[in-house]
C-alpha cells in the first residue's frame, strides 16, 4: 500500500488564491522555473483542431534536430512517462535525489516498489552518495536530475556513462531527466561521445525552456524495446495536433533559441540582484543560480516568513521544506519587462532593516 504524500508543485496559484485572498489573475508566479518570455508561435491551422493527431514526422524529425539524438518518441509531457517508469522497469529499487522532483518516487512507491535516496545538494556529496552504493551493490535502477531541480547539481556525463556501464551489467536501467538542460544544451548525454547507452532513458521537457507548460508535450529516447513499450501504453493520439504544431515551429526556430538563452542568463542575473537583498536580510544561503531559477537555502521559520511576505503581495515563490530546521526557498526568474516587484521588495526591505 501507499502511503506517500501526494508531491506538491510549483504553480498552484488557485491554492495561493484561495489562502491570501488575491485574484488569480492578479499573481506573478515565480514558482515553478518555466521560462518567463514564452515562444511566440504562429495561428494555429485549423487542421491541428479538426483531424485526429497522429504523430507527424516532421515533429520526430525537429526533435531529432534539436535535441541531436537519434531514438526520439514525443508524448504529453514527460510527467506522463514518469508514471509509467514503475511499469516498464525491471524489477529492483530506484536511487533517487533526496532533493528533486518528487513525481518518480512517488509513482514508484504508489506501484509498491521500493527508493532510496541519495544526497542531493552538492555534486560531490551526490557521487560520493551512489558511487558508494554502487560499489556495495544495492543500487537496482538510478535517477539522475540533471540539472537538479532545486538544488542545481549537474553530474558530468562521463560520470554517468560509468554508472550506467556498471549497472548494464545487472539489467539496472540509469533514468535521466534533462528537464531543465535547455539553457546549457552542450552538457547533455545525448552529446556523449558514442551515444547513450541502451540502458539509459533520457527525458526532456518542451514547456520550461519554451514557456508554454500548458501546452502538454515532452520527448522521451531510450531503447527500442523500451519505445515500444511505452509508446503501446499510451495510445494512438496521445499528443495533441496543436502541441505537434507549436513544437514543430519552436524545435526548429534556432535564431529565438539562441536569443532565449542569452535572456535567460540576463533575466536569471536581474531577478538575483533584485531578491538577494530581502534573502540576505533573512539569512539566506545561494545554494545556485541554475537558469531558469534560484534556490537558496534558509532556517524554516526564516522561509516561511518569506514566503508569505511574497504572497501576501501577489508574488508566489516556491518554499521546498528540507528537514526539522532549513527549507529552500525556489524563485523562478522575472522578466526584465517586469516592474511589478522591485516596488514590492524595496517596501520589504526596507521594514527588515
Amino acid at each position: 500500500m501507499n502511503d506517500s504524500p501526494v508531491p506538491i508543485h510549483g504553480g498552484n496559484i488557485g491554492q495561493a488564491s484561495a489562502e491570501f485572498g488575491i485574484a488569480p489573475d492578479q499573481w506573478l508566479d515565480l514558482s515553478t522555473g518555466i521560462n518567463a518570455r514564452p515562444y511566440p508561435f504562429s495561428p494555429v491551422h485549423p487542421h491541428a483542431f479538426q483531424r485526429l493527431p497522429n504523430i507527424d514526422p516532421a515533429l520526430v524529425q525537429a526533435a531529432k534536430t534539436y535535441y541531436q539524438a537519434e531514438n526520439i518518441l514525443p508524448v504529453a509531457g514527460s510527467q506522463s512517462v514518469i508514471q509509467l517508469l514503475p511499469e516498464i522497469l525491471p524489477p529492483g529499487n530506484l536511487w533517487v535525489p533526496r532533493l528533486g522532483y518528487q513525481e518518480y518516487a512517488y509513482q514508484w512507491r504508489k506501484k509498491g516498489r521500493s527508493t532510496h535516496v541519495y544526497s542531493s545538494l552538492s555534486e560531490r556529496e551526490s557521487i560520493s552518495d551512489i558511487d558508494q552504493a554502487l560499489e556495495q551493490g544495492l543500487v537496482d535502477h538510478l535517477l539522475l536530475i540533471n540539472p537538479n531541480n532545486p538544488t542545481g547539481v549537474q553530474i558530468p556525463s562521463g560520470t554517468i556513462l560509468k554508472w550506467a556501464k556498471q549497472l548494464h551489467r545487472t539489467d539496472g536501467i540509469v533514468v535521466i531527466d534533462e528537464a531543465f538542460m535547455d539553457a546549457r544544451p552542450e552538457n547533455s548525454v545525448f552529446l556523449c561521445e558514442g551515444g547513450v547507452p541502451d540502458n539509459v532513458i533520457v527525458l526532456r521537457s518542451f514547456g520550461k525552456f519554451f514557456g508554454l507548460a500548458g501546452v502538454r508535450i515532452g520527448f522521451v529516447s531510450a531503447s527500442s524495446s523500451f519505445s515500444s513499450a511505452i509508446s503501446s501504453m499510451v495510445g494512438p493520439w496521445s499528443v495533441n495536433g496543436v502541441a505537434q504544431h507549436i513544437a514543430i515551429e519552436a524545435l526548429l526556430n534556432t535564431s529565438w533559441q539562441q536569443e532565449a538563452r542569452a535572456l535567460i542568463v540576463s533575466d536569471n542575473n536581474h531577478t538575483y540582484g533584485l531578491v538577494q537583498p530581502l534573502l540576505v536580510l533573512h539569512h539566506g544561503e545561494l545554494l545556485t543560480k541554475q537558469g531558469l531559477f534560484s534556490s537558496w537555502i534558509l532556517g524554516i521559520d526564516q522561509g516561511r516568513q518569506l514566503y508569505r511576505c511574497f504572497a501576501k503581495e501577489g508574488v508566489l515563490i516556491r518554499l521546498i521544506p528540507y528537514d526539522k530546521g532549513r527549507c529552500l526557498i525556489r524563485i523562478g526568474n522575472i522578466s526584465q519587462q517586469t516592474d511589478v516587484l522591485p516596488s514590492i521588495l524595496c517596501e520589504h526591505i526596507a521594514s527588515f532593516a
